[in-house]
């Protein structure tokens, strides 16, 4: 699936993304034209069609990395990829401040 905020990304040949189940539907139905209801409703559409692929995981790390990406990544909005990443980089500050803690030093 390809859609950034204004850029385009470039495909690898042969990469996860000729494997992924959106690649055989609408592309439309990953990016939600409405709000409220209507949208949480085509979000779920999409998402259930994520829960069924094998490269999910991959979409999903692709849409981490890019906070660009938008509409439905990896089984996440954006707003959801944002809270994960808010997440992990708060777990990676705790991880350091809880080694630090313990009198481990770099």
């Amino acid at each position: 699936m390809t859609g950034t905020a204004g850029a385009v990304r470039v495909r690898a040949p042969q990469s996860w993304e000729d494997r992924a189940v959106c690649a055989e539907v609408d592309p439309e139905l990953f990016f939600p034209e409405h709000s409220g209801w209507a949208g949480a409703l085509e979000a779920e559409v999409a998402k259930a069609i994520c829960a069924e692929c094998p490269v999910c995981g991959d979409c999903l790390a692709t849409a981490l990395a890019d906070p660009a990406l938008y509409g439905i990544w990896g089984g996440t909005t954006r707003a959801e990829r944002k809270q994960l990443r808010r997440r992990r980089r708060a777990g990676q500050r705790g991880s350091r401040r809880a080694g630090h803690d313990e009198g481990g030093r770099s």
